[in-house]
């Protein structure tokens, strides 16, 4: 049985017999756990009652007596198994075979005991989604049929939650929730930045978000100004600037910021990155502004944040079908420039920047 979200256990403290943690992102996955152990051994002032395996290093008979044993002093035990991925065996079709200990145990798991698994292995990975999609849930459910065990009888019987990676496209939403958890609210531009000075991880992420919530504890409205002051890269010359020159063709000023950024940082490769992202973006936008003028379903198609979109279609406007495919043989010839010869990476960068304002 999959949750949709710890939330209601920790709220309820309900804890179920067995939870089964699992997913390919790591930072959620390791948050959850640390919270559910929190909320879960709350009011436990022993050791006795609360018991940590590791199953790389432990095998089935040990983790099902830790599982099994009676609570020492208080209502219940707990129990955390880690790597829970070192107990999968394959299913036997002969009739003869026991069956192994930690199946059964959990087939009748100790009502006294909350037993969490927490487990990394790709047999798992995007089952959730799969199982949400319906072309994709026949194929899903066959997954789940033929799983080993325990998984098998754990996905059947027992509450399991799957933290999976995030779309890119997900993580602006991510990081304005995070940043709201904290009582604080951050600009789109202030995200936008962030995910390109930082990157998609999501544990990164959440230490600069903490860093700049530490240096500015008293403001409720992070901005761009904030981003760049902890974060780095100049208020004046930064992507977001660099990308509004060249939507402008602004051909001075964009060779302009990007010398400086380059002569600063030296990233070209983040430079050629983004700008790669934006002119996927304006090709995105310029497909979907033929069906549509409304902003947000143009933010929703084109997965733009909608305070952008009068930037990107001003910039439309600037550049034709031609202009665009222009731009990204610039930037391929560039990226191949920069990994392959010897020449100037201010060279480079500006031939490349002049291809795309000024045309081949």
């Amino acid at each position: 049985m999959f949750i949709e979200s710890i939330e209601s256990v920790i709220k309820n403290k309900k804890f179920p017999p067995v939870l089964l943690l699992f997913g390919k992102e790591y930072f959620l996955k390791d948050e959850a756990v640390l919270r559910i152990i929190e909320a879960a051994t709350e009011g436990i002032n022993n050791d006795f009652d609360i018991e940590t395996a590791d199953a790389e290093n432990n095998s089935q008979e040990q983790i099902v007596a830790m599982a099994s044993a009676f609570p020492f002093v208080s209502d219940r035990r707990v129990v955390i198994v880690k790597n829970a991925e070192k107990l999968s065996v394959t299913k036997s079709k002969k009739k003869d075979d026991k069956t192994p200990p930690i199946v059964k145990y959990l087939q009748n798991p100790a009502q006294t005991t909350f037993l969490l698994m927490i487990a990394d292995t790709s047999e798992l990975d995007d089952l959730t989604s799969q199982l949400r999609n319906t072309r994709t849930k026949e194929k899903a459910e066959k997954r789940m049929a033929n799983l080993k065990e325990p998984f098998h009888t754990l996905i059947k019987n027992h509450a399991a939650m799957e933290f999976g990676t995030l779309y890119e496209r997900e993580i602006p939403n991510w990081l304005a929730k995070r940043a709201k958890l904290e009582g604080k609210e951050i600009s789109p531009e202030a995200i936008d930045l962030l995910v390109a000075r930082v990157g998609t991880s999501l544990r990164e992420l959440h230490n600069e978000l903490q860093k700049i919530i530490t240096y500015s504890p008293e403001k409720k409205k992070i901005s761009l100004d904030d981003i760049t002051h902890i974060v780095g890269q100049s208020r004046t010359y930064n992507i977001f600037e660099l990308q509004k020159a060249i939507g402008e063709r602004d051909l001075a000023r964009a060779i302009d910021i990007t010398l400086r950024m380059v002569s600063a940082e030296r990233n070209e490769i983040l430079i050629i990155t983004m700008l790669t992202r934006y002119f996927t973006s304006l090709s995105k936008l310029l497909e979907a502004s033929a069906t549509t003028s409304n902003p947000m379903e143009l933010s929703r198609s084109v997965e733009i944040n909608s305070y952008f979109i009068p930037d990107y279609i001003a910039a439309l406007r600037r550049y034709s079908p031609n202009d665009l495919a222009n731009a990204f043989l610039a930037m391929r010839e560039a990226d191949i420039a920069l990994k392959t010869t010897a020449a100037h990476t201010e060279a480079i960068m500006q031939k490349m920047i002049l291809s795309i304002i000024g045309g081949r």
